[in-house]
């Protein structure tokens, strides 16, 4: 059974690092300063479908189901993980607003 989460477990964990290196491009794009204005729409698009996308992931991870504790130790470090991604998103999403002097 300890197989079954860890495969399940297996393709969530591609996938966080994956969103990971989204919310990495959008930081770098970000972190150079406000977007100009012609770039704010499409940034304020990618942050939606990025939160969009941490959500869901974040649900199917907790959908899991994890027979031990090691699994479920696995599955609670993936959701923080999660957590902190979102946490990132939020923080890039105001320097952008900022930036628009919203």
């Amino acid at each position: 059974a300890a197989g079954g989460a860890a495969a399940a477990l297996a393709p969530l964990l591609e996938e966080t690092e994956t969103l990971r290196a989204r919310v990495d491009e959008l930081q770098r794009l970000v972190g150079r300063g406000a977007p100009p204005a012609a770039l704010r729409a499409a940034i304020d698009q990618r942050l939606l479908n990025l939160t969009e996308s941490l959500t869901r992931h974040h649900l199917a991870v907790d959908a899991v189901a994890v027979p031990d504790e090691v699994q479920r130790a696995a599955r609670r470090e993936l959701s923080r993980q999660i957590e902190a991604m979102c946490e990132r998103v939020d923080g890039i999403s105001l320097q952008v607003r900022a930036g628009a002097g919203e």
